[in-house]
């Protein structure tokens, strides 16, 4: 997978937007491998560029999606900093969907 996509953003604490929802299928093709469980990654969000998250290979209540995250630090898990339909990916991409992030300068 290129990118995974945000799916919901609910989660069994009731703290809606502090954690994201995703399939652990497009996960485990985003970062090549399914060892990841209770990992910290740093991944790109087009919402809101590189982040340092902490992804679990389970759903925690989320109504869409498999897995869950959040950002790494837990007091950063801010309520609303997650949309549906963001999308996360390997921060070096620059290919695809995502590059709308990536600016050329010329010199």
């Amino acid at each position: 997978a290129r990118f995974v996509r945000i799916l919901s953003v609910d989660h069994e604490s009731g703290a809606v937007g502090a954690y994201f929802n995703f399939e652990i299928a497009e996960m485990d093709g985003l970062l090549g491998n399914s060892s990841w469980h209770d990992a910290v990654v740093t991944l790109r969000s087009r919402a809101h560029g590189p982040v340092e998250v902490r992804l679990w290979r389970t759903a925690q209540g989320g109504t869409a999606g498999n897995g869950h995250g959040r950002l790494s630090a837990t007091a950063a898990a801010q309520a609303n900093y997650w949309k549906v339909g963001d999308e996360l990916a390997d921060p070096t991409q620059v290919e695809g969907p995502l590059s709308d992030w990536v600016c050329a300068f010329v010199f």
